[in-house]
């Protein structure tokens, strides 16, 4: 993977494992992760359910501690620190955007930015002017004074992306970012991460099930069973139609979008696309080796309008 020498690791992770509980209940979601967050860069965190994605997020926000492996967060190490420490990296160089916005639903648009700025360490001289540049940014100076109730769910989003900037953090980590929306607002959700990524002073990391994303993606990382799988930079240039399509499979991704007989699909995990599960129904080989063919209309066995049209032809010939 070839990193451009001008990006600075933001976020790097060395070794980390994570295990919860003890003796037969013991499980161990994640199993010796290195990694690292560049600035300027949209990174995207894939796998399947059960993989590692949400405890990893946790710990690279600093509100889980790792068992074992080292966390650093804008030069500040995780290494030994305390409930309190592993608050303050968090409150001061952390953005978080969830899946469920988490808006105060008593406070504006407005307030809730402003109060990401309550929680920091940093002094803010305006923080109402703060919180207006950061809604400046994502588009909605126009609803500052809105209640989240009144806003649509794109809208609360691009709220929730206004408060993860409020304070400029070094990190911003956005859980399932464009899971509530539909598809347009997903693409302006993943569009505004994109851009935000572009500050050479940030870096951006979403945990997403969502191929929609992956054309916004500047790297995109497979983990499955607490393992880094892959770890791609796709090729940004258009395949022919506009968009970057990702094939993954096996633990590996071809960012071609070729599978291998001169067709694209999207594939994550073991999961087949619609196209492909159509196909694979349409025709089924049978245990000797040939397709088994489809039902026809001269099937002996009628169908059920075939039987509903017999019962009415015997009652009206019981009338008669």
């Amino acid at each position: 993977m070839t990193v451009n020498p001008a990006r600075k690791v933001l976020l790097e992770a060395s070794g980390i494992t994570k295990v919860f509980g003890t003796g037969a209940g013991q499980v161990m979601p994640l199993k010796g992760i290195d990694l690292k967050l560049y600035s300027g860069e949209l990174t995207l965190l894939m796998g399947p359910s059960g993989s590692g994605k949400t405890t990893l997020l946790s710990i690279l926000g600093c509100i889980l501690s790792p068992t074992d492996g080292e966390l650093t967060v804008a030069g500040q190490s995780t290494l030994g620190a305390d409930a309190e420490r592993l608050a303050d990296i968090r409150r001061n160089h952390v953005g978080f955007v969830f899946q469920s916005y988490n808006l105060f639903p008593t406070m504006t648009a407005r307030e809730n930015v402003m109060l990401a700025l309550d929680v920091r360490s940093k002094a803010v001289p305006d923080p109402n002017a703060d919180a207006m540049r950061a809604l400046d940014a994502v588009g909605l100076t126009h609803r500052a004074h809105a209640y989240p109730a009144k806003l649509s769910g794109g809208e609360k989003q691009r709220v929730a992306i206004a408060r993860a900037l409020a304070g400029s953090p070094s990190v911003i980590l956005a859980d399932e970012p464009t899971a509530a929306l539909d598809a347009e607002n997903g693409r302006t959700v993943m569009a505004l991460l994109s851009e935000v990524a572009k500050d050479t002073s940030r870096a951006v990391l979403a945990v997403t099930h969502d191929h929609r994303t992956l054309p916004y993606a500047d790297r995109i990382i497979l983990i499955d069973d607490g393992r880094i799988e892959s770890d791609e930079r796709p090729n940004k240039s258009d395949n022919g139609g506009g968009t970057t399509q990702v094939h993954v499979s096996t633990g590996h991704l071809n960012l071609n979008g070729d599978n291998g007989n001169g067709t694209s699909e999207s594939k994550a995990g073991n999961g087949a696309s619609p196209a492909a599960n159509t196909s694979a129904t349409t025709a089924k080989p049978a245990a000797n080796g040939q397709a088994k063919p489809a039902p026809t209309n001269g099937n002996t066995k009628p169908n059920n309008a075939n039987r509903a049209t017999g019962r009415r032809r015997k009652k009206v010939k019981h009338h008669v």
